[in-house]
C-alpha cells in the first residue's frame, strides 16, 4: 500500500505576530460534536478555532506559563465549558461559544 499528500491545507498557524512570546503547540483537542478545537500554546495562551474553515475565533488569556492541557466538557456543544491546565499549577475553567443560555454552574 502507497500512501500520498494531494494537497497540503494549512489548519492554523501563529505567527510572530500574534504570539506575543515563543510561539509553540503544546496541546491541542476537538469539541466532541467537531465543530471547533482548541489548541494550547507556549505562549500562555489558549486559542479556539472552527474547524470547517479553520479560522481563528478566540484568544484567551489567563495562565502565567504554558498551557499544556485542554478538555472540552462531554456536553460542550451546549454548555460551552473548557478546561485548561498550564504550568502555573492552575486549572482554569472557559465557557467559550455556548449553543444555548443555559444556565451551567459557571455563571454567576
Amino acid at each position: 500500500m502507497k500512501a500520498s499528500i494531494r494537497n497540503k491545507v494549512s489548519t492554523c498557524e501563529i505567527g510572530q505576530e500574534s504570539a506575543g512570546g515563543k510561539p509553540g503547540v503544546s496541546t491541542a483537542r476537538f469539541r466532541p460534536d467537531g465543530r471547533m478545537f482548541a489548541i494550547g500554546g507556549w505562549d500562555k495562551r489558549l486559542r479556539i478555532y472552527g474547524r470547517a474553515q479553520g479560522n481563528l475565533l478566540a484568544i484567551l488569556k489567563g495562565h502565567e506559563d504554558s498551557v499544556n492541557a485542554v478538555d472540552w466538557a462531554e456536553d460542550s456543544n451546549v454548555s460551552g465549558v473548557l478546561a485548561t491546565g498550564s504550568g502555573d499549577g492552575r486549572i482554569l475553567l472557559w465557557r467559550v461559544f455556548p449553543h444555548s443560555k443555559k444556565n451551567v454552574f459557571l455563571e454567576r
